[in-house]
């Protein structure tokens, strides 16, 4: 009578975790950085570079954004440039240093996929790229990549270009290097806005309190037996 009691209650236990587990797994929140809160530190074709690193939150996610090699940055001033309407009035600079330097994006918390854009003036030859990365640090971090996204555009703003990087089957973002360029002129020499994150909800609670029902169900199961 116990073992059969046991296994019922047992069953259903396991049914209902999986059930929890299984609906959680598609819930997630978005997060969308676009430095808006940030004071413009240069316009074209003035660019400083006044950070060599910033943070930024939303959603409950923080961003801390920088370039490799340290090298410096600004957010650019938009208004009164034929720049993406969408980007509003901040954007990414990295005009200062257009050599070696790409951008790279650490999370503070494991993300599921990921999209930047990204622009240039003159049509020219842009080679643009995003990586996802399984460990902060991008490519100077101790993890591997993931997943990348490229384009060869010919394009020019107002224009943009979308790159989107998203995790696999039991894989999780933890941070993100992108970069774009003139091929042959310059490796950073195009403008970056709107990195939007997907962020898993947490499922920590919700399966501890599973946890709790297994105990409580199997405590009964005893005393009834």
């Amino acid at each position: 009578m116990f073992s059969e009691r046991f296994f019922g209650v047992g069953m259903f236990i396991v049914v209902l975790a999986c059930f929890s587990v299984s609906s959680l797994g598609h819930a997630a929140t978005v997060a969308n950085f676009d430095f808006e809160e940030f004071d413009a530190t240069s316009t074209r074709p003035s660019h400083p570079g006044a950070h060599t690193s910033i943070t930024c939150s939303d959603a409950g996610l923080t961003l801390t954004l920088y370039r490799q090699g340290d090298r410096e940055f600004d957010i650019i001033d938009l208004t009164g440039e034929p720049f993406p309407s969408n980007w509003n009035s901040r954007g990414l600079d990295p005009f200062c240093n257009t050599g070696r330097g790409e951008f790279i994006g650490d999370f503070s918390s494991p993300v599921t996929a990921v999209s930047v854009e990204l622009t240039d003036f003159g049509g020219s030859n842009d080679y643009m790229r995003l990586e996802a990365w399984s460990e902060p640090g991008g490519d100077e971090g101790s993890g591997v990549e993931l997943a990348a996204d490229w384009a060869d555009w010919h394009d020019s703003s107002p224009e943009y270009e979308r790159l989107e990087v998203s995790a696999g089957p039991g894989e999780a973002i933890r941070s993100i290097m992108f970069y774009g360029g003139t091929q042959g002129l310059a490796k950073n020499n195009n403008y970056a806005d709107n990195i939007v994150v997907i962020v898993p909800e947490p499922t920590t609670i919700t399966l501890l309190g599973i946890g709790t029902l297994v105990f409580i169900g199997l405590g009964l199961v005893r005393r009834k037996g």
